[in-house]
């Protein structure tokens, strides 16, 4: 390999791994704009607030042994997208309702969060560190 060529190559992987840095940066940043701890979403709960808590995992992670929320609402990831016309329909006049979004750690619960909102959801969140963060704080959940 040549030398301009080898400097090309490194130049640009140099500008890819900036990118990709830059990428994780803004997932990071969102994920905390978005954020809300187990502990909060409990007490809301507990507070009878109207909220949604929509857990985006597979039907087997949702009865499985880390459980679910109390009331939430299971709609696989990949199910999402092509649900979201009837929950929006669901929800009718409610569409201001807070939707707390919930997988095992994060990741998917971002990737919900996107589609809610390009579908117009307005009062969104995710649970920081999922389901596993939720067993982690001991707080309760349901199997079935």
């Amino acid at each position: 390999m040549s030398g301009d060529m080898g400097n090309q190559l490194t130049s640009l992987l140099a500008v890819g791994g900036m990118a990709l840095l830059a990428f994780r940066g803004y997932q990071m940043w969102r994920t905390r704009r978005y954020a809300i701890q187990p502990a909060e979403l409990y007490r809301r709960l507990s507070n009878g607030e109207d909220l949604l808590v929509l857990d985006v995992r597979s039907a087997a992670e949702f009865a499985g042994k880390l459980g679910h929320v109390d009331g939430a609402v299971n709609l696989p990831i990949g199910e999402l997208p092509g649900r979201l016309a009837a929950l929006k329909e669901q929800l009718g006049n409610h569409r201001d309702t807070t939707v707390v979004i919930t997988c095992l750690h994060g990741p998917r619960a971002s990737s919900g969060l996107t589609h809610m909102q390009r579908a117009g959801f307005r009062n969104l969140h995710i649970l920081k560190g999922g389901m596993a963060a939720w067993n982690s704080a001991g707080l309760p959940v349901r199997r079935r």
